[in-house]
């Protein structure tokens, strides 16, 4: 493989977007966090309002968020391009591979993994059609104007597996 071949990696293979949302924290991790970025916060890492809030409720239990794989859904800004989401989904899917525990972060996540609604499974384990880890979780992504109660029952049902199977 030649360095031009590895430039196009950071390319979309469809539609040509050069900005490509790539994952972040340990590849490595036996755990992955699944998530949608809002489109009014351009950034996807730890300083991203949501990720900030779950950094937070991580660490009041002791707990890094820089241990776990984090990956968004969409590998660049959405568009309404089947094809490019379908490539997203292929590369989340390699993200997941061998992976433990997931958490699917947002209803949106949960929706698109799940094909259920996440008030009817906010918080609990799931099987997914197309991720084969042995635990799938789901999450609310967190309310930044208010309360943040089923965001917490969700964090803390994902921090008893996390203990319950070692993964800490």
């Amino acid at each position: 493989m030649s360095w031009e071949d590895e430039v196009e990696i950071f390319k979309c293979p469809y539609c040509g977007e050069r900005k490509i949302i790539t994952p972040i924290g340990i590849t490595t991790s036996p755990v992955l966090i699944i998530y949608n970025l809002d489109e009014k916060y351009k950034t996807f890492d730890y300083s991203n309002p949501y990720l900030s809030v779950l950094k937070s409720e991580l660490s009041y239990h002791r707990i890094d968020i820089r241990q776990f794989r984090i990956v968004n859904m969409w590998y660049h800004a959405p568009n309404k391009r089947k094809d490019c989401f379908d490539w997203s989904i292929q590369n989340v899917v390699k993200e997941a591979k061998n992976k433990e525990l997931i958490l699917l972060l947002g209803a949106e996540c949960v929706r698109t993994f799940t094909n259920t609604n996440i008030g009817k499974v906010s918080g609990l384990p799931v099987k997914s059609f197309i991720l084969s880890a042995p635990i799938i979780l789901t999450c609310p992504k967190p309310n930044l104007e208010g309360g943040i109660g089923e965001f917490r029952f969700a964090i803390s049902n994902f921090i008893q597996k996390l203990e319950e199977n070692n993964l800490l």
